[in-house]
């Protein structure tokens, strides 16, 4: 039976199945901890906020992912996690200290996206206000987190295993 991390963040309770995620080769693997990638991939999701009002509306809803999408990966580099594929980098939400209404934006933008992107559908109107939110989040939880906090995480990856 797969184990199933149960965690209490920002006042829900998620069930995280990480197992598949851990066995597929582009998954989540433990890295050292890279506080330099952390810092370009948050400078990268600023330059995309910057850039999201210069876009008509099609890009502007991928764009917006992307910005959220690179300051969740700044924050699980700091932590020293890598994943190349989308929805295991989601999955780690919980677990990395963001909350349930961050965990379904961050799913609305990425449906938005791979509609607009992959079947050309009309996209969604997107609340930027939200955007830098989720950005800002990032950015509090790099400030926050601490090697003691990093470490706990890092376990409950490795005991997923």
């Amino acid at each position: 039976m797969f184990r199933l991390l149960q965690i209490f963040a920002g006042g829900f309770i998620k069930m995280v199945n990480l197992k598949w995620c851990l066995k597929q080769i582009k998954g989540i693997r433990l890295i050292e901890p890279n506080d330099e990638l952390s810092k370009e991939y948050i400078q990268k999701a600023r330059e995309d906020f910057r850039s999201i009002k210069n876009n008509e509306l099609s890009w502007k809803a991928i764009i917006s992912y992307y910005c959220c999408y690179n300051a969740l990966y700044s924050v699980m580099m700091k932590c020293g996690i890598k994943c190349e594929i989308h929805d295991c980098s989601i999955k780690l939400l919980p677990l990395l200290g963001f909350d349930k209404v961050h965990f379904k934006f961050i799913e609305f933008l990425k449906k938005n996206r791979v509609d607009v992107q992959y079947y050309l559908k009309k996209p969604i109107e997107i609340n930027f206000k939200e955007v830098l939110s989720f950005l800002e989040f990032c950015e509090q939880r790099l400030i926050n987190l601490n090697d003691i906090e990093i470490n706990k995480i890092r376990d409950e990856i490795k005991k997923s295993k």
